[in-house]
């Protein structure tokens, strides 16, 4: 088996392979596929193909590049987010090639989530911190949302609906919106300054990331005073049969007004007739704050985490709230691991792509 690039010329040998060996998510669309699979090289994509010595395509990694800030200086992060492998080249250990390839040749690559079997090549080729991991905060909005939960995590579903309270400082608003406000990169800027690592979340990150995502549709819900922008949430909604949920990917907010911030989020989600939402995030920036404004932080199925992850059909797999940062520099220097020091969301990795039910809805309105 060889590793060798992925060019414009092996799309429909990917699609041939991806018809026998991958489900349903990420979606195999080409508008898809090219918005986030692209690196900077002209005409190659960021991945590597798996072949046989006789040239059969036997597995595929893609990469999602984005920038990143690492200390004072810039950086570029790849997160994996397709692996897969045919079963001959499972047989010999292809999958395990993929991922050497890239956790032994670029210099962050970090994970989010995943499943055990998964973590088995995480945990030989990356690292995890203690107390740096995926966190998982719920804001229960409706008695409803219990239809969602198993039988054992209903009543505590229940006895956590939001009763309000926690009201936004006075003159804090939060409304709705399709675009980025002008005035988002200075509370960007203000933000980044409190970490040495995280994904650099520019105007031009959040239009390639959200607004001119294929097959995806975000809203934003920006928070002001009568100053200007104070904080700004991306959320996406997905339907269930219960009822909508809003799911929120990410958040940028003054670092001094946080509380608040979230408060009139929590306000403006009220008003709504979403049965819950959820917010998942690596680093400690907002612990407090979400805790202030309502949230419940979860772990596993224990309770409120009974809530699904996976809404489209709701799905009560159990997931492992992992985060992975492997590289070869991140493997080198240990300075950014702390929890204050790191902040990424669901929004970075690939843990918002869609599955085909999530298309399906879409299509149909």
């Amino acid at each position: 088996m060889k590793l060798v690039p992925f060019f414009d010329a092996d799309w429909d040998r990917f699609v041939a392979f991806a018809a026998g060996n991958i489900g349903n998510s990420p979606p195999v669309d080409r508008r898809f596929f090219e918005h986030f699979f692209r690196s900077d090289e002209s005409g190659i994509w960021s991945g590597r193909i798996l072949e046989s010595d006789d040239g059969d395509f036997e597995g595929v990694a893609f990469l999602i590049e984005v920038p990143a800030k690492f200390g004072d200086a810039p950086a570029q992060i790849a997160w994996p987010s397709v692996l897969f492998a045919s079963p001959k080249a499972q047989a010999v250990g292809g999958g395990a090639q993929l991922a050497f390839w890239y956790y032994r040749n670029l210099p962050f690559v970090p994970s989010i989530g995943g499943t055990v079997k998964g973590n088995m090549i995480k945990d030989r080729l990356s690292l995890r911190t203690e107390g740096i991991d995926l966190e998982r905060f719920i804001l229960v909005l409706s008695p409803r949302a219990a239809e969602l939960a198993p039988p054992e995590c209903r009543q505590a579903v229940t006895d956590g609906v939001y009763a309000g309270g926690g009201s936004a400082a006075p003159g804090l608003r939060a409304t709705w919106s399709d675009g980025i406000p002008a005035d988002y990169e200075h509370v960007w800027r203000n933000f980044r300054r409190k970490f040495m690592f995280t994904t650099e979340r520019s105007p031009a990150y959040l239009r390639w990331r959200y607004v001119d995502a294929p097959l995806l549709s975000y809203k934003f819900l920006a928070v002001h005073d009568d100053r200007g922008l104070v904080g700004l949430a991306v959320t996406r909604v997905q339907k269930t049969p219960a009822g909508p949920v809003c799911r929120i990917v990410d958040f940028v907010c003054e670092p001094d007004r946080a509380v608040e911030a979230w408060r009139a989020v929590v306000g403006e989600l009220a008003e709504e007739d979403f049965l819950f939402a959820d917010f998942f995030v690596v680093g400690t920036a907002f612990h407090t704050a979400l805790a202030e404004a309502s949230f419940h932080r979860c772990d596993g199925k224990v309770g409120i985490g009974g809530l699904p992850n996976l809404l489209s059909p709701p799905e009560h797999r159990d997931w492992n709230y992992t985060f992975h940062v492997g590289g070869t520099v991140a493997m080198r220097d240990h300075s950014w691991r702390r929890p204050d020091a790191v902040y990424f969301t669901k929004g970075d990795s690939d843990r918002d792509w869609p599955t085909m039910h999530d298309i399906a809805s879409m299509k149909n309105g």
